[in-house]
């Protein structure tokens, strides 16, 4: 149980910003991962169809 003593002796700052600031920075990350993924899925999509009408060295 979290005592009175640790919120005033750290802060209330240290209780609500810090793992708000976490949360928000875990997003960014997750959200650039995603980001990845997709361009990564769209090039591979976007070779395979070149691929299959013969212009595989278009990448783009």
């Amino acid at each position: 149980m979290l005592s009175w003593f640790f919120v005033f002796r750290f802060g209330v700052k240290t209780f609500v910003v810090v793992p708000f600031r976490a949360v928000v920075v875990l997003f960014g990350v997750l959200r650039f991962v995603l980001a990845m993924v997709g361009v990564v899925a769209k090039v591979v999509i976007k070779v395979k169809i070149d691929i299959k009408n013969r212009f595989g060295i278009w990448l783009f």
